[in-house]
């Protein structure tokens, strides 16, 4: 087995067992949200998604309040495109999701990102990322990734196609779907670049011995 963690943490929003329909109270959301809205963090985001498998395949999506109702933007990968917005906080709103699956053993996973994949990084650019991440998870303690409040181990980087290639420091490696980037290759990378632009960046750590 791998000691590799890839850092993308299943929250419970929501009962482990969801029905087809559900409602998520988006204060939720926000509260977790606020810590990025709060922070300096130019280069990452929080993303938000549905498991996409059989049982949790995501049809439609809606927030609502008592007076209103408002659709909800996801994307193919099933990842929610939640709106931060203290007036639907206010007025208790609801995250409102059907599926066309059963829905059994589906949650709304959480993870850090980077904003928009590049095919290029320079070190510097790297670096900053992860000390953003590191930043935000430390600042993230209160809620469930407090089981990751060590600083991360390194980099995740996710490629659409299984087979793929990167040029670190002028040194040509082949990569598959996943691959990772640990703290001490960083520190010394200069220039890191992919035959295409990655698909996700997040972070990733190693789990106690």
């Amino acid at each position: 087995m791998s000691k590799k963690l890839l850092f993308s943490t299943l929250l419970l929003l929501s009962p482990s067992l969801m029905a087809s329909q559900v409602s998520l109270n988006y204060a939720d959301f926000y509260a977790r949200m606020k810590v990025m809205n709060k922070g300096n963090y130019p280069l990452i985001d929080l993303a938000f998604t549905v498991p996409e498998t059989q049982n949790c395949q995501l049809k439609n999506g809606s927030i609502s309040t008592e007076t209103e109702r408002f659709p909800l933007t996801f994307d193919a990968s099933q990842r929610l495109f939640i709106p931060f917005d203290e007036k639907l906080k206010s007025a208790r709103a609801l995250i409102n999701l059907e599926l066309a699956g059963e829905g059994q053993g589906c949650g709304i996973g959480m993870q850090l990102r980077v904003r928009t994949p590049k095919q290029e990084y320079s070190g510097d650019e790297l670096r900053n990322i992860s000390n953003q991440m590191n930043e935000a998870l430390k600042q993230m303690q209160g809620f469930p990734m407090k089981y990751f409040a060590k600083p991360i181990s390194g980099l995740n980087i996710e490629f659409i196609g299984s087979e793929n290639g990167a040029w670190l420091d002028g040194r040509y490696q082949t990569i598959g779907k996943r691959h990772e980037l640990s703290n001490e290759e960083i520190s010394q990378i200069e220039v890191l670049k992919f035959d295409s632009a990655p698909a996700v960046i997040s972070p990733w750590v190693m789990p106690d011995n």
